[in-house]
């Protein structure tokens, strides 16, 4: 199976980025339907807002989105919650187009992205008060010490929210594969494996959501973003790319979204 990397993960997103900024508005994650229909990117914000919630933010809260991606979520984070909100991301491009969409909000003085590993970072020991990960950790091969990195940054009493696909069947060998080789993503984790990971970083409190019902919808809203935005994306990375990028959604929808599940994670550092 093809060895993923930091600097493959950050290659990938750092060649997609453009497709990634025509196809999504600012989320590159799932949506949250069980709040009613919308748009994928209300879906995306109500997910968001799932996991802020959990992470129970306030005012001047020091926050990291680990695997920020084009940052909404951060913006979101310090837009309706008051946080301030640390991005990290393997990518350049994605650390440049995130900075560029809390500016925007008129958040950059709330908001910081960098370029960084979130099984290494560059943080003191309880430097923030939340933690969160949306669809991020499911790229990391040893999720076990992208857990213990991000328990480590926490302060005591600090909670730890992600919110990721969970294995409900095995996938084959090919499946693992294709998905490593394609969209750098590590073998799927039953919900199990990913509590146990919190608890092995000496996390505590660790509940976990079952929110499949209300995520698989967005398997069609995907596939509905690349049809309705073809024309868009041609003209902004031509024919090829959007191939290419409609295979690539296509892939993400048969391996993640439309048949296994997805769990909104909890915990707590003592």
């Amino acid at each position: 199976m093809t060895e993923i990397t930091s600097a493959k993960i950050g290659e990938f997103y750092d060649s997609t980025d453009s497709a990634f900024g025509t196809l999504f508005d600012g989320c590159i994650h799932s949506g949250y339907f069980a709040d009613g229909a919308g748009t994928l990117t209300e879906a995306q914000d109500r997910l968001t807002e799932q996991v802020l919630r959990a992470a129970r933010l306030t005012a001047g809260s020091a926050v990291l989105d680990a695997g920020c991606g084009h940052g909404r979520p951060a913006v979101q984070a310090a837009v309706g919650h008051g946080a301030l909100v640390t991005g990290v991301t393997l990518s350049a491009a994605q650390q440049r187009t995130a900075t560029e969409a809390a500016e925007h909000a008129g958040v950059g003085d709330k908001v910081r992205i960098l370029v960084g590993d979130m099984t290494d970072l560059p943080f003191p020991d309880g430097h923030f008060d939340a933690v969160f990960a949306i669809e991020s950790i499911q790229h990391v091969p040893d999720q076990a010490a992208a857990f213990r990195e991000l328990a480590r940054v926490l302060r005591p009493g600090g909670r730890l929210v992600a919110a990721d696909y969970v294995s409900i069947r095995p996938e084959t060998e090919e499946e693992a594969g294709t998905a490593a080789a394609v969209l750098q993503l590590a073998p799927l984790r039953s919900a199990q494996q990913w509590q146990q990971a919190a608890i092995d970083a000496g996390l505590t409190e660790v509940r976990g959501t079952d929110l499949t019902s209300a995520i698989r919808p967005s398997a069609a809203a995907f596939s509905a973003e690349v049809r309705s935005r073809h024309d868009v994306l041609v003209a902004a990375v031509g024919e090829q790319t959007t191939d290419m990028l409609g295979q690539a959604v296509a892939l993400y929808n048969r391996r993640m979204v439309a048949d296994q599940g997805y769990l909104l994670l909890e915990a707590r550092r003592p």
